[in-house]
């Protein structure tokens, strides 16, 4: 139950989790007592495990009306334009249906990549889903716990 500790989790560990995917670059988690859905980015996945990892979290959203995702981006860098307009069209309407509502995200490392998490909470925004950005996924997850 819970993540390593190696991997900086340190709320893992003492709230029970479900590995829904896991690749070599992405993870995907669900804490199904609160509701919250989780994802790492290891690194720069590639389209379809992008949109594998999207599509199981919309899943979740759908499933047990979880309204609460942490993006823990530090891995990533900047989306590809054709996912991020496949993620616009296809998948935030789909996860706003579904009641996604709050979105704490972990920045990207890299500069550019920040820029884009920004630019994409303030989308996200428009379309009801109140972002909160922060350093640490633990200063996301207590932030998400809040909600």
């Amino acid at each position: 139950m819970g993540l390593p500790e190696k991997k900086g989790y340190r709320f893992a560990s003492l709230n029970p989790r479900q590995v829904i995917l896991e690749t070599d670059s992405v993870v995907l988690w669900y804490y199904s007592e609160l509701k919250i859905i989780h994802h790492e980015m290891l690194k720069m996945p590639d389209s379809e495990t992008f949109r594998e990892l999207l599509t199981q979290g919309a899943n979740l959203v759908e499933r047990h009306r979880a309204t609460k995702w942490l993006s823990d981006d530090r891995g990533n860098t900047v989306l590809r334009d054709h996912d991020e307009t496949w993620s616009e069209r296809e998948w935030l309407p789909r996860v706003v249906r579904g009641g996604f509502k709050y979105w704490a995200i972990v920045l990207p490392k890299a500069a550019i990549g920040k820029l884009n998490m920004r630019r994409l909470a303030a989308d996200h925004a428009r379309r009801g889903v109140e972002s909160f950005i922060v350093d640490t996924p633990e200063a996301a997850f207590r932030w998400l716990q809040s909600k």
